[in-house]
């Protein structure tokens, strides 16, 4: 994780080259459910555009990697995992002082009528921290016998019933699954035009 990357503050301002790369794959019309996401790993929140995994996403399978999952998955584990994470512990340890002396001295200030409260004025600053936070997922809720292929042929966001036997559609070519010796046949399908009955797709 990059310090850069820690902050609370951080929204996406633009796709990953891992998802740029997924989004040309999958650029016909009719093979994706608009209920899925490109779901990204290393999370997006963790990376930036100075990170390797950033630089070969979509190239190399050293890159971030994408898998198209349900969006409700996508969106609460973002939401539960990273959200403010990893910027809250050395902000709660700073004293209130010392927080509102930093506050005084940051650089860039934006201070604003708080919506709910008219009476109230709400001051956003960036501030510097002498710690590097760090977290580690503890428990993961993994099956005693995992799914094959780490569920990969359970997954909603693979269009069966248009591709069957290609749960790699979810994964980005580079991806290892889908240059693993037992996927080394090219796609009964090409995913980059239009879904066709009996032309391209079934």
């Amino acid at each position: 994780m990059s310090r850069a990357a820690a902050t609370t503050s951080k929204e996406r301002e633009k796709d990953s080259p891992a998802i740029r790369t997924w989004a040309k794959e999958h650029r016909g019309k009719g093979w994706k459910d608009s209920n899925c996401d490109r779901d990204e790993y290393p999370p997006m929140y963790l990376i930036n555009e100075s990170m390797d995994e950033w630089k070969k996403g979509g190239i190399s399978s050293k890159g971030q990697l994408v898998r198209f999952i349900d969006n409700k998955e996508n969106q609460n584990a973002g939401r539960e995992l990273f959200k403010g994470i990893c910027s809250k512990p050395p902000l709660v340890d700073l004293a209130d002082r010392t927080f509102k002396d930093e506050v005084v001295l940051a650089p860039q200030h934006l201070t604003s009528t708080n919506v709910v409260h008219p009476h109230k004025t709400q001051t956003l600053a960036a501030i510097t921290v002498d710690k590097w936070p760090e977290f580690t997922i503890t428990a993961w809720d993994q099956a005693a016998n995992p799914p094959v292929d780490d569920g990969l042929w359970d997954n909603s966001c693979w269009p069966q019933a248009r591709a069957p036997n290609d749960p790699g559609f979810a994964l980005l070519e580079v991806d290892p699954w889908n240059q693993a010796t037992h996927k080394t046949q090219k796609h009964d399908w090409d995913y980059t035009k239009d879904y066709v009955p009996g032309v391209n797709g079934v």
